[in-house]
């Protein structure tokens, strides 16, 4: 009964007033993303992007801070929605598994295969 006192006053449904500012608040939200995203220098990738670079070949991943690894191998990594997970020789010799972020990839650039 109140909403519709509310709804007469206002010329507006209540429940479409409050789907409007959500709906406003979640596009400021993602625009305020995008330009910290830019001003930090970052890509955006996802993981089906990801995937497809890794899959045309040997890849290079370089990282905000600067960081470098090489995929040489599809085998040797795993893409979920948030990060890519990469085994990688360590100084020791062994292999351990690396977890990167996709939110922190600066630059994905492709190598020349080796033959």
């Amino acid at each position: 009964m109140e909403e519709n006192k509310v709804s007469e006053r206002i010329g507006f449904r209540v429940p479409f007033l409050i789907d409007r500012a959500v709906s406003e608040a979640k596009n400021w939200i993602r625009m305020q993303w995008c330009t910290i995203t830019f001003k930090l220098g970052a890509i955006i990738l996802d993981r089906e992007e990801l995937n497809e670079r890794i899959r045309l070949g040997p890849v290079r991943i370089t990282m905000n801070s600067g960081d470098t690894v090489d995929i040489i191998n599809r085998e040797l990594v795993t893409v979920s929605s948030m990060a890519a997970v990469v085994l990688v020789r360590c100084d020791d010799g062994r292999y351990r598994h690396r977890v990167y972020p996709l939110v922190t990839m600066s630059k994905v650039e492709q190598l020349e295969p080796a033959s």
